[in-house]
């Protein structure tokens, strides 16, 4: 069950942005900002191509690659849309993904929309975020429109 309340105090809730708007942007980014950790605590970002299906991000990487080793030490990740005026900031736990949707659904919207097949190789993996929390607003009116969503146990 998500969860939607105002990231700041004693704002009223009627301009907070829906989840439905949190779906469009996600949609309508071409690239995503992919934030992992490195071993020694320091922050590591790198663009991404990505597919938004199922109410989570899916991504190709190689676990030889800074990226790819970062998440298999540390899986809590932040991703960032390209856009800084319509924020949308997702949190969660990148996990290797399920092949059945990758080769049904995410595999071939990826090809279409990057024009690009990630090699299947042993080196190569696919993984998802389930976002447990996002962030997001409108850069113009942010006083009022910053949104938490926060993902509880149902």
């Amino acid at each position: 069950m998500r969860v939607r309340e105002p990231m700041n105090a004693n704002v009223s809730t009627e301009k907070l942005l829906d989840w439905r708007w949190i779906v469009e942007q996600i949609g309508l980014s071409h690239h995503y900002w992919l934030s992992s950790t490195r071993p020694n605590g320091h922050p590591h970002v790198v663009p991404i191509a990505a597919i938004w299906h199922d109410e989570a991000l899916y991504f190709s990487l190689s676990l030889t690659s800074v990226k790819g080793r970062n998440i298999s030490q540390q899986p809590r990740v932040a991703i960032h849309l390209e856009s800084s005026r319509n924020v949308v900031i997702l949190e969660g736990v990148a996990q290797p993904a399920d092949n059945a949707p990758i080769r049904d659904t995410v595999l071939p919207r990826y090809i279409e929309r990057y024009n690009f097949t990630p090699p299947a190789t042993e080196n190569n993996q696919w993984l998802n975020v389930h976002p447990d929390r996002v962030l997001a607003w409108i850069l113009s009116d942010s006083y009022n429109t910053s949104t938490r969503w926060t993902t509880t146990a149902q």
